[in-house]
């Protein structure tokens, strides 16, 4: 499967993802991926926050990755809903 950059609110349990640009310790299957990812409507007091389609976003997502290199504390990325993953697999559905 040829690598394909999605969000990071679009993950899911069983993908394997890599940072861009990449981390030290490499790409990371997801373990867990929850969060808040708030829409606002447009409105001049939003221009700081980035723009999807015709509305602003904002919040927090959180990402719990299992890597043979990140062994204790296990691998967690606070990031915006909105930061851009390469994604390199997703998992077999069964």
């Amino acid at each position: 499967m040829k690598p394909k950059i999605i969000r990071a609110w679009q993950l899911k349990v069983g993908d394997r993802f890599s940072e861009i640009p990449a981390a030290w310790h490499g790409p990371g299957t997801v373990t867990e991926s929850y969060g808040r990812r708030v829409l606002y409507v447009e409105g001049p007091y939003l221009t700081h926050l980035p723009k999807v389609g015709m509305r602003r976003v904002d919040g927090m997502w959180t990402i719990k990755f299992a890597n043979i290199k990140v062994v204790n504390p296990p691998g967690v990325l606070y990031v915006h809903p909105e930061t851009k993953v390469r994604l390199l697999a997703r998992r077999r559905a069964r």
